[in-house]
This record gives structure tokens, C-alpha cells and sequence, in this order.
């Protein structure tokens, strides 16, 4: 039997661990991101939504090797509409990434996970989905009115996703979701703030919103 000797084996495990998306962030970058780390607010979940977030902003490359084809392989031995590697939604995603580095980490706002929450936990008693509370109100009436100085702001709704990185990982690729909206407001360079809200879901289990401000 031929010997593997050990440098080609330690060559081998670093070659697995990427194609497995092991790339890491340094602890240093993983505590930069984790801006929202000290608020009472927010679960450690939501926190960590916030940190996945940050760290795509701060090198969309790198999070795409460390993260995407573990998640890749966990949706498709999970769901039944797999996401192959010819998906165009998953190929702009690695280009689109590319194109993201040193953009401005995300700052968690109170008034904005209040807005964030509230309508996590309305879907999720009602089973509904999408932007409209049950009670009619607007996305911007509802983000508004928890905000009332807010000037410019976007929403991201996930539906089905339990853990941080997975919520974040959907949203980014935005698999049949022709316009991008998700992944254009986590990206978009002008983003300062964000609260986030996880609640469970009668029929999804489990949703998220994301309530973003430039201002």
C-alpha cells in the first residue's frame, strides 16, 4: 500500500476543509462583526444574524467560500427544490460577493428590533407571510411608527430557517427571487442600522425579519 506522507495529508484536510467551507474569519474579524454582542435586547440567535450579516459585508468572497457550499448542502439534503451549481441565482451570488469588501458593519438599533420583532411574532401567530402586518398596516407605516425619524429603510422576511447562518445564507442567494430585494438590502453599501426578529411560525416553523436603516 502506497504511504501518504504527512505533509500531503495536512495539504489534503486544508484542500477538504475549504471545498467543506471551513475558510474562517480570525477570531479578531469574528468579534468585530459581533457588533450587536452586548445589547440586552436581542436573543443570541438574533445577535448572530447580525454578525453573519456583518461578516458578509466585510469580505463577501471569503463568506462565500466559508459558508455557502455548507449551507448549499444542507438545504438540498433538506428540501425538495435543490439548488444545483449551474442555479443562476447561486453564480450571481459568488459574483456579487466578490465585488464586497470593507463595507460598513451593521450597528444594532433598539427602536428597530422593536419593528423587526413585532411583526416576527405577528406572522408567526397568524401563519402569514410577506411585508403587511395582520391588521392591514404598511411595512413602512408599521417601521415608522416604532422609528419616527427613520428616513430611508428596507425589509428582509425568512421563512423556515432556525439558525443565524442559514436565515442569512437563504436571503443571500434569493433562490427564485428574480428582483434580489434580500440580498441587495443586506449588501447595499449605505446600510447603517438593523434589528432582527426570530419567532416561531404555525406553518414555517420558524421566521425572521430583518428591518434595515441608512440613516
Amino acid at each position: 500500500m502506497k504511504r501518504i506522507s504527512f505533509l500531503t495529508l495536512l495539504l489534503f484536510i486544508g484542500f477538504s476543509s475549504v471545498m467543506r467551507g471551513q475558510v474562517q474569519f480570525t477570531p479578531a474579524e469574528m468579534g468585530a462583526a459581533n457588533t450587536a454582542g452586548s445589547v440586552s435586547y436581542m436573543s443570541e440567535e438574533e445577535k448572530k444574524v447580525v454578525q453573519y450579516i456583518n461578516l458578509a459585508r466585510m469580505d463577501g468572497e471569503r463568506f462565500y467560500q466559508s459558508y455557502i457550499p455548507e449551507f448549499i448542502e444542507y438545504y438540498n439534503s433538506t428540501f425538495g427544490d435543490k439548488i444545483l451549481p449551474n442555479n443562476k441565482y447561486l453564480l450571481s451570488l459568488k459574483a456579487d460577493l466578490k465585488k464586497v469588501k470593507a463595507f460598513g458593519l451593521l450597528e444594532p438599533f433598539k427602536n428597530l428590533n422593536l419593528s423587526a420583532t413585532f411583526h416576527a411574532q405577528d406572522m408567526g401567530k397568524m401563519g402569514t407571510t410577506g411585508h403587511v402586518s395582520s391588521d392591514g398596516t404598511s411595512c413602512d407605516k408599521r417601521i415608522q411608527r416604532f422609528n419616527p425619524n427613520i428616513r430611508c429603510w428596507s425589509e428582509n422576511c425568512s421563512y423556515g430557517m432556525a439558525s443565524a447562518i442559514n436565515i442569512v445564507c437563504q436571503l443571500l442567494i434569493d433562490n427564485n427571487v428574480s428582483s434580489l430585494g434580500h440580498r441587495t438590502n443586506i449588501l447595499k453599501s449605505v446600510q447603517k442600522m438593523v434589528g432582527v426578529g426570530i419567532a416561531p411560525h404555525k406553518v414555517y416553523r420558524t421566521n425572521c425579519v430583518m428591518d434595515f436603516s441608512c440613516n
